[in-house]
């Protein structure tokens, strides 16, 4: 099914939340369990021992350390891949993931100082903070009223 003109990709995994896009991973399943562990994000993982389809455009190497013609960036949930971190970025956010608390594992307990803010999970000292500045808003709003 591939042809001889076709490119050798080697794929990798990155985290399209974290801000440099950093760790890519080799293995989708670690860049999953990176995702629910630090970000709270629950992405489905593709089935166990299902290899990617064929293509004749491109045949896929797994080992980095091979040689290769081009590295992509790629869904850890779906055969999708690219060049391009933004698209793929977009492409995570339309799964439209599933959420849960991220897990901070600190020993044997799991750390529980993140809250649901109504889309993701975040600390919950961000969202103390921001509730602050909203009630302190709120407190010059009734100020400016009474002048008025």
């Amino acid at each position: 099914m591939v042809n001889s003109k076709s490119k050798t990709l080697f794929l990798v995994y990155p985290c399209h939340v974290c801000e440099n896009h950093r760790p890519g991973y080799q293995q989708a399943s670690k860049c999953i369990a990176h995702i629910r562990e630090h970000h709270g994000y629950v992405f489905p993982s593709r089935g166990v021992g299902i290899n990617r389809p064929r293509n004749r455009e491109y045949s896929y190497e797994t080992n980095g350390k091979k040689a290769y013609d081009e590295q992509q960036y790629a869904c850890p949930s779906c055969w999708y891949h690219t060049g391009d971190l933004e698209l793929l970025s977009k492409h995570m956010h339309d799964h439209d993931p599933g959420v849960a608390a991220p897990l901070r594992k600190s020993g044997s307990k799991v750390d529980s100082d993140f809250v649901y803010n109504g889309k993701f999970f975040e600390k919950q000292a961000v969202q103390s903070i921001f509730q602050q500045m909203t009630d302190v808003a709120e407190l010059f709003k009734d100020i400016l009223k009474l002048k008025g």
